[in-house]
């Protein structure tokens, strides 16, 4: 078995998550502590849990929101976010973890319908929400 290679701050529920994920093309604004030099808000793309400032617009927290939690092959499903970091970075993101029947911990992931391996694109229309054993049987096939 692979030693984890994330090291884990805590555990949050789905909703404290799910309700700051920002768009990646969002044009909001958020009002925050940080401003600019002209005292006018800032497009922030960070949101602090628990003091730890976490980049909240990517396309695979977006995935999860638009198009679920569940694995769409053998149907686990995310139950809890994790902030984690690298074992070799300071920046910190959520991952999102199932469990399974045996209570294993099991990481939902993004993946391509397409592979891009095979001229898929990194849009929404070609993600779908697979955990990370069913996305690594699939490799570069098609699904």
């Amino acid at each position: 078995m692979s030693k984890r290679i994330y090291n884990r701050f805590a555990i949050y529920p789905m909703e404290r998550v799910m309700k700051h994920i920002i768009s990646p093309n969002s044009k909001q604004k958020f009002r925050s502590k940080y401003k600019d030099t002209n005292m006018n808000w800032k497009i922030l793309r960070d949101i602090e849990f628990d003091g730890i400032p976490v980049h909240m617009d990517s396309a695979r927290y977006n995935l999860f929101k638009k198009k679920g939690t569940k694995c769409i092959k053998c149907g686990i499903e995310g139950k809890y976010f994790a902030l984690e970091k690298f074992n070799f970075t300071n920046r910190y993101h959520f991952n999102l973890y199932g469990i399974d029947k045996k209570g294993k911990e099991i990481m939902i992931t993004k993946d391509h319908k397409k592979p891009k391996s095979k001229g898929g694109k990194n849009n929404i229309k070609n993600y779908q929400t697979m955990c990370i054993i069913c996305n690594e049987e699939k490799g570069n096939k098609y699904g």
